[in-house]
């Protein structure tokens, strides 16, 4: 696909979607994309991953220790690494585990938990129990992934092209997007069909047919990867797209 948006030259952005603790199919998408890179060198290349690492998946902390190995093996390609409404969400908990996000132990948070050591139990007395979970989740979680959780951005703008996990609020400047802006927004950014001054690349809600939404005005990588449907990234060079898929054995 081409369109009016682009990059400078030689320059290549690789963005992923949603993980959601599948590290399998991680490796295979990191396969794919080093397999393209091969056939296809480009001096100046990144990986934007757009966030929601943890949570419903298999193996969370196992996806995490995969990024961070990655940015070791491979560091003649530049990592950006963008946090997710259930990363942010994990970390308030933490902070907060008698506040608004003690819902995140109900939307994936018990997956990570219990990958991290701790003893979930009875999902009726979650609630009751958040404040000694979120004291065994701090603890559990090792200092690496910790430092990598706090250290996650909300946005990465390239040239034409603005990454963020969840979309924006249209007609409002970036620097005044908040976090929640940033992680969570659906409604109005979803409707909206005007143009952005960036095209947005985004993740946060999966289509109905679970597979890369290429719109005028943005493109979302979330093609539910936890609900059946691929491991999307996407490609972006000059002022065209590209699309990579990974699927569960």
């Amino acid at each position: 696909m081409e369109h009016n948006f682009k990059l400078a030259p030689n320059k290549r952005i690789y963005a992923i979607g949603d993980i959601h603790g599948y590290p399998d199919v991680l490796a295979d998408l990191h396969q794919k994309i080093d397999d393209d890179l091969k056939h296809n060198p480009i001096e100046n290349a990144k990986i934007i991953y757009l966030g929601d690492y943890i949570d419903r998946g298999p193996n969370n902390a196992g996806v995490i220790d995969m990024v961070l190995n990655r940015q070791d093996t491979h560091q003649h390609i530049k990592h950006i690494h963008l946090t997710g409404n259930h990363e942010d969400s994990m970390l308030d908990f933490i902070a907060n585990p008698l506040g608004p996000r003690q819902d995140w132990m109900l939307w994936g948070g018990i997956e990570t938990m219990q990958d991290y050591g701790v003893e979930t139990g009875d999902n009726d007395t979650l609630i009751d129990r958040a404040a000694d979970m979120a004291s065994c989740l701090e603890r559990g979680i090792p200092r690496p992934h910790m430092d990598f959780y706090k250290s996650l951005l909300t946005h990465h703008q390239e040239d034409d092209y603005l990454f963020v996990h969840a979309g924006i609020m249209p007609n409002v400047p970036i620097e005044q997007q908040t976090k929640q802006d940033l992680t969570f927004t659906r409604s109005p950014f979803l409707e909206y069909e005007e143009m952005h001054p960036h095209y947005v690349v985004h993740g946060h809600t999966v289509p109905k047919d679970k597979r890369i939404e290429i719109k005028p005005n943005r493109i979302n990588l979330d093609s539910g990867l936890y609900k059946g449907g691929p491991l999307s990234c996407g490609i972006f060079q000059d002022n065209k797209i590209r699309t990579l898929e990974s699927w569960q054995s």
